[in-house]
């Protein structure tokens, strides 16, 4: 990844937090909970699914890698996460302003990063070898993944509102 791609990947993941509010403005509590089938996210999953990842992977991967030499980064498990936090009980507010902050604080050591800092290795469990950069390239490819499941879910809700509407005439 070059500079330029870097810089880009760090302003796609910067709008993410925005992004994802934006998907989900409008979602009353039924809608930002439902699954479109049992083993898929709820948008409210995603948006804790996120935060969570964020919060407990992504941030502490970028430390390590700045910190250790070539160091083994773990997976993480979400559908765990998502059973044990309940996290179809918690408030998408709080979730989506918890997910912006912690983003924030990744952002923050990505930017800071040198372009030495850039190339800095590590061992990713799941995917091999990897730098710096190329953890910031995992995460907005991450991110891409839940915005396209967000974006097919608010169509789907959509497309069930006009099913709704239509039948009502």
């Amino acid at each position: 990844m070059n500079a330029q791609e870097y810089q880009e990947t760090l302003e796609f993941l910067a709008q993410t937090p925005q992004r994802v509010a934006d998907l989900v403005l409008g979602f009353d509590h039924a809608a930002i909970r439902l699954k479109p089938d049992p083993e898929a996210f709820s948008a409210l999953e995603q948006i804790c699914h996120l935060r969570d990842v964020e919060r407990e992977a992504y941030t502490l991967r970028v430390k390590r890698i700045l910190r250790e030499d070539n160091p083994l980064l773990d997976g993480i498990d979400g559908a765990r996460l998502a059973i044990e936090r309940d996290y179809q009980s918690q408030d998408p507010a709080t979730a989506i302003k918890d997910f912006a902050a912690a983003r924030e604080l990744s952002l923050r050591l990505l930017r800071g990063a040198s372009a030495a800092d850039q190339q800095r290795p590590a061992r990713f469990v799941e995917t091999g070898d990897l730098t710096l950069a190329g953890l910031a390239g995992l995460m907005r490819e991450h991110d891409a993944g839940h915005l396209a499941e967000l974006e097919a879910l608010r169509e789907h809700l959509l497309h069930a509102q006009e099913a709704v509407a239509i039948r009502i005439q």
